[in-house]
């Protein structure tokens, strides 16, 4: 690890977990050096994987933690990071600069689009697709099937039993009680 990259300049110099904050960007030979962003909000991500990153001529890495369980055949774009925990099954395409945070479950013949982003312990059935610049909140749950539009929000906690469009935010909170 070379250091971090921070706009602020006051940072500069400053030690993070005892690796340099580099400045504003990395001012060295870009040959062989790669850059990871693991910033939660998908539009930002997005746009510092694209102008700080590859813009500045590094390579962008995947980080995917070794508890990871995953079939033979996952496919995955180039700055994905996997947090630990995290098992995903056969068939599975998960587009670049996406996060699947801890100890998530990602189920068969998945899509998800680019700069995507799942909370803890999301759990995605079978046969899904998310699109582009999705959130998908902790603990949400997408039964067999599901398509999500790009740029949609599911909440956290939320079950999502039908399809939902893009541009949409959906929430399953509070819950109803059955009985008490």
């Amino acid at each position: 690890l070379l250091g971090f990259v921070d706009k602020d300049p006051s940072k500069a110099g400053n030690l993070i977990s005892g690796h340099p904050v580099l400045g504003d960007r990395y001012h060295g030979d870009p040959r062989g050096v790669y850059g990871v962003c693991a910033i939660m909000e998908n539009q930002i991500r997005q746009k510092v994987i694209r102008d700080e990153i590859i813009g500045n001529g590094l390579q962008l890495a995947s980080l995917i933690h070794p508890t990871t369980v995953y079939a033979q055949d996952f496919v995955h774009g180039d700055g994905l990071i996997i947090y630990p925990g995290t098992k995903i099954s056969c068939n599975v395409n998960i587009g670049k600069g996406c996060i699947v945070n801890y100890n998530c479950v990602l189920g068969h013949d998945l899509r998800v689009g680019d700069f995507t982003y799942f909370g803890p312990t999301a759990t995605i059935a079978g046969c899904c697709q998310l699109g582009n610049l999705c959130t998908i909140g902790a603990g949400a749950n997408l039964l067999q099937g599901i398509s999500v539009g790009d740029r949609t929000t599911v909440g956290i906690g939320t079950t999502v039993v039908k399809n939902v469009a893009e541009d949409k935010q959906i929430i399953d909170i509070p819950r109803t009680f059955v009985t008490e």
